[in-house]
């Protein structure tokens, strides 16, 4: 397939190119939005949204204010 010779000039993703570092054993990357899996809290997940559906399903599955859900937010303020 032959493509327009502009293209020869496009450059790579800088997100693609931090993407092929995370695979490279001894790479921790606090920038990649990638973190460890083994870090997940999947049973602490599970129930949280378990009850965010049981509780308030209707609201936990709409669009929101950009600034984050207020009762989280303040939860999160009282926590820190």
């Amino acid at each position: 397939m032959q493509f327009a010779d502009r293209l020869n000039n496009v450059e790579t993703s800088a997100i693609r190119e931090l993407f092929k570092l995370l695979g490279k054993p001894g790479i921790i990357s606090f920038a990649g939005g990638f973190p460890d899996s083994a870090m997940f809290d999947v049973d602490g997940i599970r129930a949280a949204v378990d009850q965010a559906l049981t509780e308030e399903a209707g609201a936990a599955l709409q669009y929101g204010a950009t600034e984050g859900y207020q009762p989280l937010r303040e939860q999160l303020s009282a926590f820190m």
